[in-house]
This record gives C-alpha cells, structure tokens and sequence, in this order.
C-alpha cells in the first residue's frame, strides 16, 4: 500500500498536536499512517481510529502494548511493526488488511492471531497466520499453548521466522 507524502505530514502534525506522547496516546481520528519508528519509547496505553489505513515498519517496536484493537480499514502491517511488542496475546487482523511485512510478530508475546472470515489476503487456522490459501505459514504465535503442531499439507512454504 502506497502512502502518499501529504497523508504521512498531515498524520505526523496530528499525532504531534494531540499530545501522544509516546507513552499513552489515543490516535485522533484523521491519522491514516502511523509512520516508521513514531513510537520510540514504550507505549503501554493506545487507541488507534477507524480510518487508519497503514502502521507502517517498526511502529510498535520493543513496546509495552497491553491490548490492542486494529481497526476495520487498516490495510497494512510493516516490517517488524510489532516486533517484541510488549503483552499482546491476541490480536485480530480485520478484513480489510491485505499486507503484512516480514517478521511483523518476530518476539512477540502472541497466544493466537485470528483472522476477520471476510480477509481476501490472510486466514488463520486455530489461532496461526497463513495466507488465503494456506500454502504459505506466516506466523505460529510463540506463546501458543501446543506441545506438537502439524502442519497443514497445504502448506508448500513457512516463511522466515514463523516459528
């Protein structure tokens, strides 16, 4: 998903002028890109709006993340966007996501990652990420309570750190 400079500003000076400060933030509505490192320190509290359309790399990078909702709307997950991202356990994509990045939920604290039925790009079976057709596994949760996981034989590839 392409961004455009002027959606990227326009988000940057609102998340700036309502006082997020990069611990606890509710994201005014308006915001459509959280950009590329924002949150630098840990954010424990955060509200995120209808109408966000992108969390771009690293967003939630080494953060305290408690709980979070991802909004109808938001159409892509960057790289390393919640990589080491704090006490998350669940965390539901909604339909409207068509893209996650590479390593997206690399050491995180997931127990299980569901899947909005009406995703065209994503499904999860039992609480682990594959894309639509489940050829490919993208993401086990790594706090998933399994002793032994079979692999779907649909399955043809595990992407990189998906275990």
């Amino acid at each position: 998903m392409v961004v455009s400079m002027e959606d990227r500003r326009r988000s940057l000076d609102l998340l700036r002028r309502e006082g997020c400060d990069r611990e606890r933030c509710i994201v005014p509505r308006g915001v459509k890109v959280i950009p590329k490192g924002f949150f630098k320190s840990k954010v424990i509290g955060l509200g995120l709006p209808y109408g966000l359309r992108s969390i771009e790399d690293r967003v939630f990078e080494n953060d305290d993340l408690g709980m979070l909702t991802l909004p109808d709307g938001l159409e892509s997950i960057g790289f390393r966007a919640f990589f080491n991202a704090g006490t998350i356990r669940v965390l539901n994509i909604p339909d409207s996501v068509r893209y996650i990045g590479p390593q997206a939920f690399v050491l995180s604290r997931l127990q299980r990652i569901d899947v909005g039925a009406g995703n065209s790009y994503f499904t999860s079976l039992r609480g682990v990420l594959f894309d639509k057709d489940r050829k490919t596994l993208i993401k086990f949760p790594p706090m998933m309570e399994e002793d032994v996981y079979y692999v779907p034989d649909t399955v043809e590839t595990i992407a990189d750190y998906a275990f």
